[in-house]
C-alpha cells in the first residue's frame, strides 16, 4: 500500500483592523465671532456709488452713530446668514449716508468683517415710518439693510435700502458660505 501524506492546513491568525488616518482635512470652519461692545469697530463698509468708505461700529445709539455707521447688534453681522442691518446719519456726524437715495439696483455694497469680504447688490429702496421695524426682521435669505432718516434734514421717515448677498464676488476667510448666527430685530434708530 502506498502511503499518502497529509498536511494540516496552517492555522489562521486574525489581525485586528487598524484605523488609517484620513488623507483630507476636515471641512474648514469660520472663525468664532468676536464679542463686540457698543462703539467697537465691526466692519468696513464701502459703497462705490456714494464714495463711501467708513468703519461700522457696534450699536446704533447716539454715541455709536457719532463715530460712523452703526450695526444693529441684534441682527447678523455682514457676511452672516440673515438680514444684517446698518444705520447711518444723512446730515450729522459726518453724514455717512448723505447720498443713500442715489443707490440704484445692482450697485455694490461691500462689507469686510472678521470673517471675510462680502459683496451685496442693491435690490431696492423704500420709505417707511420710523415705527416700521419689520425691515430689521431676520430673513431666510442673506442680505444687508441700510437705514437712515428721510428726507434729508428730517426724521419724518426712514429710507431703507436692501441689497442681496452675492456669493460669487464675496471672499470668506474660510468655508464657502456665511457663518450661522442667532438674533432678533430691534427698533429702528436714527
Amino acid at each position: 500500500a502506498t502511503a499518502v501524506a497529509t498536511t494540516a492546513a496552517p492555522a489562521t491568525t486574525l489581525v485586528p483592523a487598524t484605523t488609517v488616518a484620513p488623507t483630507t482635512a476636515p471641512p474648514a470652519t469660520t472663525p468664532p465671532r468676536p464679542d463686540f461692545a457698543d462703539g467697537d469697530p465691526v466692519a468696513r463698509l464701502e459703497i462705490p456709488r456714494m464714495g463711501l468708505d467708513e468703519i461700522v461700529v457696534s450699536g446704533v445709539g447716539v454715541d455709536d452713530l457719532k463715530k460712523g455707521p452703526g450695526h444693529y447688534s441684534q441682527t447678523p453681522l455682514p457676511g452672516e446668514h440673515g438680514n444684517a442691518a446698518i444705520a447711518g446719519h444723512r446730515t450729522t456726524y459726518g453724514a455717512p449716508f448723505l447720498d443713500i437715495d442715489d443707490l440704484q439696483p445692482g450697485d455694490e455694497v461691500v462689507a469686510t468683517t472678521y470673517a471675510g469680504r462680502f459683496v451685496y447688490k442693491v435690490t431696492g429702496t423704500t420709505i417707511v415710518p420710523p415705527s416700521e421695524i419689520s425691515v430689521l426682521a431676520d430673513t431666510p435669505d442673506d442680505r444687508i439693510t441700510l437705514t437712515s432718516c428721510d428726507p434729508k434734514y428730517s426724521a419724518t421717515n426712514r429710507i431703507i435700502v436692501t441689497a442681496a448677498f452675492d456669493a460669487a464676488d464675496s471672499t470668506p476667510i474660510v468655508g464657502s458660505a456665511p457663518p450661522e448666527r442667532a438674533g432678533s430685530a430691534a427698533a429702528i434708530s436714527e
